[in-house]
């Protein structure tokens, strides 16, 4: 994903990718920040980093969760940078995202084969398998509501 911040503090986001990779429309994104990707075990302290970064003038790399439209989270590799102006201040933000999850999960299962009280990759796997038990949740919820309402209008 690329997003631009403009002098005025919109963004600008690609569209198309997000539409691609996240589930996103056009009308969901529409006035929206990049923020809208963040969730509940966004890393918080990389994007305070990422804002330090900025201010330094400095290019920003970093790696954290962010959430599909669906709900579902994925691990990226973010990059980040600012492009200045004429007067020396920044006109743009430009941001790139990288959906990493399958490859750090194949780098992380070998480690569990190695060391199965790695706690950075059961912490890892416990994150997709919440998302997968929530799904779970939802769906049998909605199947249990269906029949219900099914007997509700026989009777």
């Amino acid at each position: 994903m690329q997003a631009k911040k403009s002098t005025r503090g919109e963004f600008f986001l690609d569209f198309k990718k997000l539409r691609e990779d996240q589930g996103y429309s056009r009308d969901d994104l529409r006035g929206k920040t990049p923020r809208l990707l963040q969730g509940e075990h966004t890393d918080h302290a990389v994007v305070g980093l990422l804002k330090e970064k900025l201010l330094n003038r400095e290019v920003f790399h970093g790696q954290t969760w962010n959430y599909r439209k669906d709900g579902e989270p994925f691990l990226m590799n973010w990059y980040c940078y600012s492009i200045f102006g004429e007067r020396g201040k920044p006109i743009y933000y430009v941001a790139e995202q990288d959906d990493v999850t399958e490859i750090e999960s194949l780098r992380l299962k070998q480690r569990l084969l190695v060391n199965p009280q790695d706690a950075e990759a059961i912490n890892f796997f416990a994150i997709l398998e919440n998302h997968r038990a929530k799904q779970k949740r939802t769906i049998f919820g909605h199947a249990v509501l269906t029949e219900q309402q099914n007997r509700d209008q026989k009777t």
